[in-house]
């Protein structure tokens, strides 16, 4: 009996060690992840972009960029059509951006990691673009944003912002985050 008793106790404190271990491993996948994500040239640009309104961008190694607000909003742009110069490094660091949030919607979706972990990661940003009260960003970027995504069916990174709240294109016709989560 007391062979049994202590098998019992063995196993229940592998069973928390074990859960210890892969909760470590997790978070050290989603810190992994931010960093990778944080350390994106095009990540760098677009976060400058998105919270400064008009300054100088060092992105692409050594090249300065000088951006200003109507540049990001060609680059955003589809009637435009002339993406040259700072207007096509903004489109194509644009693209970047959403596809890595992409992943971050996908990994959340296939419980690699959970909303909660990577929210105070991405909500500063989230919120420039998805809440229509930031003043961060006008109106007008803010809708050439959501075009886009719409427009070249950035549907991950729509759902990542409804789970944040924010319900940012016709793609998402039920933004509840419940639905997301596979809550129901």
């Amino acid at each position: 009996m007391i062979g049994v008793i202590i098998a019992i106790g063995g196993l229940w404190y592998t069973a928390i060690q074990f859960r210890a271990s892969e909760k470590w491993k997790r978070a050290e996948f989603v810190v992994k992840e931010v960093k990778e994500f944080e350390s994106d040239e095009s990540v760098k640009l677009i976060e400058q972009a998105l919270d400064y309104t008009d300054t100088k961008h060092y992105a692409f190694k050594k090249d300065t960029i000088d951006i200003k607000r109507g540049a990001m909003d060609k680059s955003l742009d589809t009637a435009y059509g002339d993406y040259t110069g700072v207007v096509a490094i903004l489109r194509n660091s644009f693209d970047s951006y959403f596809d890595h949030l992409s992943v971050f919607n996908r990994y959340i979706k296939s419980d690699v990691m959970s909303f909660e972990e990577i929210k105070p990661y991405l909500e500063y940003y989230i919120d420039i673009i998805g809440d229509t009260a930031n003043p961060r960003l006008s109106p007008t970027s803010r809708m050439l944003i959501w075009s886009h995504l719409n427009n070249y069916h950035f549907t991950d990174v729509q759902e990542l912002f409804c789970l944040f709240g924010y319900n940012i294109g016709p793609e998402v016709r039920a933004c509840s985050k419940k639905k997301f989560l596979g809550i129901f």
